[in-house]
């Protein structure tokens, strides 16, 4: 990855290696806040270097807006790199759908309970309840910045 020397603050994504990964980013931003809607419409891909990514399927990346996990390191505009196939989600930062919307916390399990928990003291934890509509969507697993 390196910044576009002809255009004012924008990331031109190049080949660092031999293997590169094409990873599809969504359209819709994900909330870091309230769960908010997303829908599922490509807005272009990503060339990435291979070993960003564990396998080449079930990749994909989306937009922060939001500040809910900014002492993460997680900030409005960030692209996040999700692997929607990593069965591992216990303490990782995740990507779920919650009824209609999307949002990124940290899923914590305690006493029986499973927990969307933010990064930022101003946000509330979401406890997830049977009758909520929840899927976990994918482990953020890297997060690309924009650097000035």
């Amino acid at each position: 990855m390196k910044t576009a020397v002809s255009t004012h603050r924008s990331i031109d994504f190049c080949e660092v290696s031999e293997k590169v990964v094409r990873v599809p980013l969504f359209s819709s931003m994900v909330q870091a806040g309230a769960a908010t809607w997303a829908d599922e419409h490509i807005d272009t891909y990503f060339a990435l270097d291979a070993s960003l990514v564990k396998r080449a399927s079930g990749v994909f990346c989306v937009k922060v807006s939001g500040d809910s996990m900014i002492n993460a390191g997680i900030s409005p505009g960030d692209v996040l790199i999700v692997d929607s196939l990593e069965r591992n989600v216990e303490n990782k930062i995740v990507i779920a759908a919650i009824d209609d919307g999307t949002t990124v916390k940290r899923l914590v399990k305690h006493n029986g309970k499973i927990y969307l928990v933010p990064a930022n003291p101003n946000y509330q934890s979401i406890e997830i309840k049977p009758e909520m509509n929840f899927r976990v969507l994918g482990v953020v697993t890297h997060i690309i910045r924009e650097s000035l």
